[in-house]
């Protein structure tokens, strides 16, 4: 198999979902089109694996923290909620960056957002593509942990317009 890793092929690694989102306008099927999406089904073809499952970031996007950001974040506020979390004035969650409580992740600054932040939208209804914003962490107070939306989870999304109309 071969690997297209450079230059103007797709990066290689990963899984090519195509058809799952649609864009905020319908196209005409030029020749163009037409020629283009087959030479994308060929290419997934050849690279795409038969079996298996997806996984989304298995880092939560965090990061180790530097000296200085563990001596700032270290510890719980009196509540028992990582330190550098603050409340949100409009929906009540948790948001900033702080040491994720979990053990796998000691030592780790992660970047934790509200509901407010959600800003994925489809290109063609608008609503919503998951209810939490998409490759992003929320803190949940009842289990005391960090939480990841993988993007993945946008592809579950069904749009509310017809596949033939337009926006």
């Amino acid at each position: 198999m071969q690997k297209y890793c450079r230059g103007a092929e797709p990066p290689c690694g990963g899984v090519i979902v195509t058809e799952r989102l649609r864009p905020c306008r319908a196209f005409r099927e030029t020749d163009s089109l037409i020629t283009r999406r087959l030479a994308l089904a060929r290419f997934i073809e050849q690279v795409s694996p038969r079996t298996g499952y997806m996984f989304g970031d298995l880092t939560k996007g965090g990061r180790q923290a530097t000296l200085e950001e563990t001596v700032m974040l270290a510890g719980t506020q009196a509540t028992g909620v990582p330190r550098g979390l603050t409340r949100c004035g409009d929906c009540g969650e948790w948001r900033g960056r702080c040491l994720d409580p979990s053990p796998r992740f000691a030592g780790h600054v992660m970047e934790v957002l509200c509901r407010c932040a959600n800003d994925n939208r489809c290109g063609a209804c608008g609503r919503l593509l998951h209810d939490r914003k998409l490759n992003a962490n929320y803190y949940d107070e009842a289990d005391g942990q960090i939480w990841h939306t993988p993007g993945l989870s946008g592809l579950g999304h069904v749009c509310a317009i017809a596949k033939s109309s337009q926006c």
